[in-house]
């Protein structure tokens, strides 16, 4: 069986044959199948510089360079080239507009291009010319399912529910309208892939070097957006009570507890939730804790599913990918309080625990939110007892016998 990356490296050296024997068809599908390979990454992961977008960058680049007057193949050749641009990643934001534009002028009834031109604004949030583009798509495409999905996120995304009413209805979905967003019943709940750096505490179980991703579930409002409903524990961009968009093709799709789950990118914040949450370390029981907050208050315990995208795969065809959660004593987590929740209320509430129940809790956050200054310093030194803990819990378990 033939590896990703083998194929990769014949599609390549077939291609370069092709230019160099003037077979122009020949070297235009070897760039294609590069293009189609390197959009199999979720654009959402680090992108690969010498990746197949880079090399159907060169590939385009040299088409072009030998073929300035024959209409056709330089009219491919822009497309290629703007399209492993657009999926080199921001960086090269600025090049593939600038290429989607000459393609674009060069063929202004290439309903693909103003396909792939939408793609680009879609994934770096420009909603009103991906809406524009995809709008153009579907004239010269007509309405296919590709176009209405990004219709409908780009319309979301703008706060159009009329656009996405229609979008939604035309692929076949129930819709309920509202004045900016529409509601379509029934989808099941689902995760959401969620870039985070880490979370400044000791005994990570993620290398820092790797593309990582909480997975926090959502409540889908539409196929494309809803609300976060766990929190995320990293530095993450966003956290429980958020509003966000997604895009419609899944990174993965899991299987979790007997029940198929897709895992959906993120594009874009909606709209920020009115609870705040607040990090705990604990060290006792999470139960005895759960139950002694007041019913404004609850807490999720970090056992987060992480997805994980090994830098190993650099060649773009080999990316490892692993899921991990953090086993120790000590137990992270969120305290969510709602938006009518007393702060004291529940700052008292963890302080008679911690005395009952004899256990340590440390929620800095909490205290620096009702401004005790003083008690904070104490609960930063407590966090920072308890993190030593699950440090050294972690460099043993690291520590082969």
């Amino acid at each position: 069986m033939t590896s990703p990356a083998h194929e990769r490296t014949e599609v390549i050296e077939h291609a370069q044959r092709a230019l160099a024997t003037g077979d122009w068809e020949g070297a235009v599908d070897g760039a294609r199948h590069l293009i189609a390979t390197a959009e199999r990454r979720p654009q959402d992961e680090p992108s690969m510089p010498d990746g197949p977008a880079h090399d159907a960058l060169l590939l385009a680049t040299e088409l072009a360079e030998r073929n300035p007057e024959n209409g056709a193949v330089r009219s491919a050749a822009d497309s290629l080239r703007a399209n492993a641009l657009r999926l080199l990643g921001r960086a090269h934001d600025a090049e593939a507009r600038e290429a989607f534009e000459a393609a674009l002028a060069r063929s202004p009834s290439s309903g693909a291009l103003w396909f792939d031109a939408g793609l680009l604004h879609k994934w770096r949030g420009r909603w009103r010319e991906a809406l524009e583009c995809t709008e153009r798509a579907e004239a010269a495409l007509g309405a296919t399912r590709a176009v209405l999905w990004n219709i409908a996120i780009a319309a979301t995304a703008l706060g159009d529910a009329r656009r996405a009413a229609d979008a939604w209805r035309r692929l076949g979905f129930d819709v309920r309208e509202g004045q900016h967003l529409v509601e379509v019943p029934g989808i099941p709940p689902a995760r959401l892939r969620v870039p985070s750096v880490g979370d400044g505490h000791a005994g990570s179980p993620v290398d820092d070097r790797a593309a990582r991703f909480e997975l926090p579930w959502v409540e889908p409002l539409s196929p494309c957006h809803g609300v976060i409903v766990t929190p995320t524990f990293g530095r993450a961009p966003v956290d429980v009570g958020d509003v966000v968009l997604w895009d419609g093709a899944p990174a993965a799709v899991v299987e979790e507890g007997g029940t198929t789950v897709p895992r959906f990118v993120l594009l874009e914040v909606l709209s920020r939730g009115a609870a705040r949450s607040f990090r705990f370390l604990l060290r006792g029981d999470v139960g005895t804790l759960a139950k002694a907050l007041p019913p404004t208050a609850e807490i999720f315990v970090q056992a987060p599913t992480l997805e994980v995208v090994s830098l190993r795969g650099a060649d773009g065809s080999t990316i490892e990918r692993e899921d991990t959660a953090q086993a120790s004593p000590i137990h992270r987590g969120k305290i969510v309080a709602r938006p009518d929740a007393d702060l004291l209320e529940i700052d008292r509430a963890l302080a008679q625990f911690a005395e009952t129940a004899g256990a340590t809790v440390a929620a800095p956050d909490l205290v620096e939110a009702i401004g005790d200054t003083r008690r904070a310093g104490k609960a930063h030194q407590t966090w920072k007892g308890l993190e030593s803990v699950a440090k050294r819990t972690a460099n043993r378990a690291a520590t082969p016998e």
